[in-house]
């Protein structure tokens, strides 16, 4: 997981690395990119000013197994800002976790 720098002791201490430039503002849009082409991951719709991920914790279901290159809000379950002790856990290998309006994410 990468996590903002200033997040809080529990998102810091589940980190993997950190970094002081992760600043979103619930609206911005988050994808896992190779080659220039988004392939899995999509958070949010491009051109899109709407507000999906602000003060929320937001959980990619177990149940996707593949990459998507659109954001679907079947896929992500919201849970209260900075939450890190959820089902699944610890490290269950499918699970994704993107913590407080996309401040970090996991994928293992």
């Amino acid at each position: 997981m990468v996590a903002n720098s200033s997040a809080n002791a529990a998102i810091l201490a589940e980190a993997d690395a950190t970094s002081g430039s992760l600043n979103f503002n619930g609206n911005d849009v988050v994808a896992l990119a190779k080659s220039g082409s988004n392939i899995d991951a999509r958070i949010g719709t491009i051109s899109s000013s709407a507000t999906f991920g602000q003060d929320v914790t937001k959980v990619r279901a177990s149940t996707v197994s593949d990459g998507v290159t659109a954001y679907d809000t079947d896929e992500w379950t919201n849970y209260a800002s900075d939450t890190v002790d959820l089902p699944g856990r610890p490290h269950d290998g499918r699970q994704r976790r993107v913590a407080d309006g996309v401040r970090g994410g996991r994928r293992r």
